[in-house]
C-alpha cells in the first residue's frame, strides 16, 4: 500500500508539472507573437529610417520546445495607382498608417484544441498511466512470488533507465511533449525501486540507498537542465526533498541529513542562477529546507547537539543570504517582489531558529548572534552597490531587516536605561548614515528608533521616581544619563537630517520631543531632590518643602525657557523657539496658581521669602523673553501678539505677587492672633490694605500707560480700577468697620478723582489729536 501510495503521489506531482508547463508555454507564445507584431508594424512604415530589427525576445525554459518560426520579409510597398488616390489624400506615394492591432487573444482554434489534447494531453495521461501500470504488474508479480526481491529491483532500475533512453532518442528526434512525459516516467520509476530495495526488502543499507537515491536526484537535475525542462526540475525537486523521509531509520543521524540538505540546496540554488527563469525553484527550496529543519528540530533536537545545529542552520541561511546576493548583483531588479518575499522570509525563519535554539541556554550569546546577522544586511545596503543600484524597495528590505536585527540585539543584551541609551546612539547613526547616503527609508527607520527610545525610556522601572533603597545623586545618575543622551541625540540629528527632500515637520517634531525630554528630566530631577530630603521630617516641614520644590521647578522652567527661545531666535528655528515659549508659559501658569498663597503660613517672611524669589525670577525672565523678542519682531509676524500678551501678564504677575505678599503678611497675623481669639482687627487691616494697593497699583498703571502711549496698559489700569470699586462698595462697606470704610471711601475718592484729571490733562494722547488743535 506504501508504494502505490508514493505511485499516486508521484504521478500527482507529474500532472501539476504538467499544467505548470501548459501555463508557462502559452506565456512564451504570447511574447513571440508580440514581437512578430512589432516586426511587421517596422515594415509597414517604409519613410522611416530603418534599423535593424531588434532580437526576438528570449522566451522562458518551458517544457516544450517552440518551433522556430520563420522570419517575415518585410512587404515592399507598392505606389498608389493616380486613380485610387481619394480627393482627401494627395498622391505622394506614402502609405497610411495600418490598422491598430487589436491586442485581444484570439481564440483557440479547433486544429490547436487537437493538437493539445492529441500531443500533450494524452502523453502526460499516458506516462502516468504507464507507471501506475508498471507498479500494478511489479505488486502483482511481487504477490505471486513470480520474481526474487532482487530481482524485482534490478528489473525496476532497468526499466526506469530504459525509459530515460527512449526519452533521449524521442527528444533527439524533435518529439518534445513525449520525450518530456518519458522523462518523468522513467525518473519516477527509479526513485521507487531504489525506496522499495531499502524499505520494503532491506537489500540495501540506508548510506547506499540514501546515495542511489541523490545520485537519482542528480541525474534527474542534469536531464532537466540540458533538455531545459522545469517540470522534471520540480521532479527532481520532490525526489530530492522527498528522500529523507522515504529512507529515515527513526534515528537522529543530524550530520548526515543536514549535509544531505545542504547539498541539494547548493545544487538547487546553484540551477536557480543558471536558470533565472525557475525561480519557482528557489521559493520551494527555501521552503522544503526550513521545514526539514522544523520536523527535525521538534523530533530529535536536543542541547547537547546545539553547536552542530546552529553550524547547519547557519549554512542554510548563508546558501539563500549567497544565492541571493549573486542574484541582486547580476539581475538587478529582476524578480524584484519575490526576491524582497525570499530575503524576508529567510531572515525570519533563520532568525526564530536561532532563538529557539540559542536563547533558552545562552541567553547571554544571543544579542552578540543578533548583531552579527545585523551586520550582515547593513552589508547588504553596501556591497550590491558596487556594480548595480538596489531598488529602493530592495533597499528598504535590507534596511528594515537590519534594523529590526538592531533594536532585538540591544534590547536582548541590555536592559533598562542602557537600552534606551543605546537605541537613542543607533538612532543618530542612522540619521548620519542616512544624511550621507541619501537614504530615506534610513531616516525614516532612525525617527522611528528615537520614538522607540522615548517609550523604552518613560516605561523603565524608576523613570520618574527613584526607589527609596537606592541611592540618588542630583543629575549624576544612570537615569539622568539616558535623558540627557536621548535629549542630545535628538537635537544632534535635527543638525544633521538636510533640509531639502524632507517634510520639516519631522524636524519640527524632533525639537519639540528632545525639549520634552529635557523639561521632564528638570522636573524630575527637582522632585527627586526634595523628596527624598524632606523623608523622615515632620509634617510642617515636609508642607515647606514641597512648596519650595514648586517655586524651584518655577525658577527653572524658566531659565530653560529663556535658553530655548534665545536659541530658537539664533538659530530661526521655529520648533524651537515654540517649545521655549510653552515652557515659559507652564512657568508663569505655576506663579498665578501657587504664587497667591504660601505654604505653609507659619514659615512666611515678609519680602524674604522663597515665593518672593520665584516670581522674581519668573519675572525677570519674562521680561528677558519680552526683549528678546521685540528685538526680532519683523522677523515672525505673530511675535509682535505674544508680546502684547507677555506684557499683560508680567503686570498682572507682579500684582499678583503684591497681592500675595500683602494677603500672607496678614494672614499670618491673623493665625498669631487666632488663639487669643481676636482677629477681627487684623481681617480689616487686610482688606482695607488690599483695596489701597489694587487702587494705588491701578493709578500707577495708567500713568505708565499715558507715558508710554499703551493703549492696552490703560485698559487694563482701567480695569483694575473697575474691580477695587466692585471691591469697595461691595465687600468693604458689608463688613469693614466704621473707621475702615471711612479711609477705604476717602482713597476710592482721591483715586478716581485723580484718575479723572490724568485722562482730561492727556486727552490728546488718548484720542491722538495733534498739538495744535489740543
Amino acid at each position: 500500500m506504501i508504494g502505490l501510495f508514493m505511485l499516486i503521489m508521484i504521478g500527482a506531482v507529474i500532472i501539476a508539472i504538467t499544467a505548470i508547463s501548459r501555463i508557462s508555454s502559452l506565456s512564451a507564445k504570447m511574447r513571440m507573437i508580440e514581437w512578430e507584431i512589432e516586426k511587421l508594424k517596422a515594415a509597414l512604415k517604409p519613410d522611416l529610417p530603418k534599423s535593424p530589427p531588434a532580437q526576438p525576445p528570449v522566451a522562458p525554459q518551458v517544457t516544450q520546445h517552440l518551433q522556430p518560426v520563420q522570419p517575415v520579409e518585410p512587404a515592399k510597398p507598392v505606389p498608389p495607382s493616380p486613380r485610387s488616390v481619394s480627393p482627401q489624400q494627395p498622391a505622394t506615394g506614402t502609405m497610411m498608417p495600418p490598422a491598430p492591432v487589436s491586442s485581444v487573444e484570439p481564440s483557440r482554434t479547433r486544429e490547436e484544441w487537437e493538437s493539445f489534447v492529441g500531443g500533450k494531453l494524452l502523453n502526460r495521461i499516458g506516462a502516468l498511466a504507464l507507471v501506475i501500470g508498471v507498479g500494478f504488474f511489479l505488486k502483482y508479480a511481487f504477490d505471486n512470488d513470480w520474481i526474487t526481491e532482487s530481482m524485482r529491483v534490478v528489473i525496476g532500475l532497468l526499466t526506469g533507465i530504459g525509459i530515460l533512453l527512449v526519452a533521449a532518442t524521442a527528444r533527439r528526434k524533435a518529439f518534445d511533449v513525449f520525450a518530456q512525459g518519458l522523462f518523468g516516467a522513467g525518473i519516477s520509476i527509479l526513485y521507487l525501486s531504489v525506496y522499495a530495495s531499502f524499505s520494503f526488502y532491506h537489500l540495501v543499507s540506508q548510506p547506499v540507498a540514501f546515495g542511489a537515491m541523490a545520485l537519482v536526484t542528480a541525474a534527474a537535475f542534469a536531464i532537466a537542465l540540458h533538455y531545459d525542462s522545469l517540470a522534471i526540475a520540480l521532479l527532481a525537486w520532490a525526489g530530492g526533498f522527498l528522500t529523507p523521509f522515504l529512507l529515515s531509520t527513526g534515528h537522529a543521524n543530524e550530520v548526515g541529513l543536514f549535509t544531505y540538505i545542504a547539498l541539494l540546496q547548493a545544487g538547487l540554488l546553484a540551477i536557480v542562477v543558471k536558470r533565472p527563469s525557475w525561480i519557482i525553484l528557489e521559493l520551494l527550496t527555501l521552503f522544503g529546507t526550513y521545514l526539514v529543519f522544523k520536523l527535525w528540530h521538534d523530533e530529535y533536537y536536543a542541547q547537547d547537539v546545539l553547536g552542530t545545529t546552529v553550524f547547519f542552520i547557519s549554512v542554510f541561511w548563508a546558501l539563500f543570504f549567497l544565492a541571493d546576493l549573486v542574484m541582486t548583483v547580476r539581475r538587478g531588479t529582476y524578480q524584484r517582489e519575490f526576491r524582497l518575499l525570499a530575503g524576508l522570509f529567510n531572515a525570519g525563519v533563520y532568525y526564530i531558529f536561532m532563538y529557539l535554539i540559542v536563547d533558552p541556554a545562552f541567553h547571554q550569546w544571543m544579542g552578540g548572534t543578533t548583531l552579527a546577522i545585523c551586520l550582515a544586511y547593513l552589508s547588504r545596503v553596501v556591497i550590491p552597490t558596487l556594480r548595480r543600484p538596489q531598488s529602493p524597495k530592495m533597499l528598504a528590505q535590507n534596511v528594515f531587516t537590519a534594523l529590526v536585527l538592531l533594536v532585538l540585539a540591544t534590547a536582548i543584551q541590555f536592559k533598562g536605561f542602557t537600552t534606551a541609551i543605546y537605541w537613542s546612539l543607533e538612532a543618530l547613526a542612522l540619521v548620519w548614515c542616512a544624511s550621507r547616503w541619501n537614504y530615506r527609508y534610513v531616516r525614516d527607520a532612525a525617527l522611528g528608533l528615537f520614538l522607540l527610545a522615548l517609550w523604552k525610556l518613560f516605561t523603565t522601572p524608576g523613570a520618574f521616581a527613584t526607589p527609596q533603597h537606592d541611592e540618588f545623586t542630583l543629575l549624576f545618575n544612570y537615569r539622568a544619563l539616558a535623558f540627557v543622551v536621548l535629549a542630545v541625540t535628538m537635537g544632534t540629528a535635527t543638525m544633521i537630517i538636510p533640509r531639502e527632500g524632507i517634510d520639516l515637520r519631522k524636524i519640527s517634531m524632533l525639537h519639540a520631543l528632545w525639549s520634552a525630554v529635557v523639561f521632564v528630566w528638570i522636573t524630575i530631577e527637582v522632585n527627586e531632590f526634595f523628596n527624598l530630603n524632606a523623608y523622615g521630617m515632620m509634617e510642617s516641614q515636609q508642607e515647606f518643602f514641597e512648596y519650595a520644590k514648586l517655586m524651584t521647578l518655577m525658577c527653572c522652567w524658566t531659565l530653560y525657557s529663556l535658553a530655548m527661545v534665545y536659541a530658537g531666535l539664533k538659530a530661526k528655528s521655529t520648533a524651537v523657539l515654540t517649545s521655549g515659549l510653552v515652557i515659559a508659559t507652564t512657568a508663569l501658569m505655576m506663579s498665578f496658581i501657587r504664587g497667591i498663597a504660601f505654604s505653609p503660613t507659619e514659615a512666611y517672611h515678609p519680602l524674604a521669602n522663597v515665593r518672593m524669589l520665584a516670581v522674581m525670577v519668573v519675572l525677570a525672565g519674562s521680561y528677558l523673553h519680552l526683549v528678546l523678542l521685540n528685538q526680532h519682531r519683523t522677523e515672525y509676524e505673530w511675535v509682535k501678539d505674544v508680546a502684547s500678551v507677555l506684557t499683560m501678564t508680567l503686570v498682572l504677575l507682579l500684582l499678583w505677587l503684591m497681592t500675595g505678599e500683602t494677603r500672607d503678611f496678614y494672614e499670618k497675623k491673623i493665625l498669631f492672633f487666632n488663639s487669643k481669639g481676636d482677629i477681627t482687627g487684623a481681617e480689616n487691616l487686610k482688606q482695607l490694605s488690599l483695596s489701597g494697593l489694587w487702587l494705588i497699583y491701578g493709578i500707577a498703571l495708567m500713568v505708565v500707560g499715558f507715558a508710554r502711549r499703551g493703549r492696552g496698559i490703560r485698559l487694563l489700569s482701567m480695569i483694575l480700577l473697575g474691580i477695587s470699586i466692585l471691591k469697595i462698595f461691595v465687600y468693604d462697606l458689608s463688613f469693614l468697620e466704621t473707621l475702615y470704610r471711612i479711609f477705604s471711601f476717602i482713597g476710592l475718592g482721591v483715586i478716581l478723582l485723580a484718575a479723572s484729571f490724568l485722562y482730561q490733562k492727556y486727552k490728546a494722547v488718548i484720542l491722538e489729536i495733534p498739538e495744535s488743535r489740543s
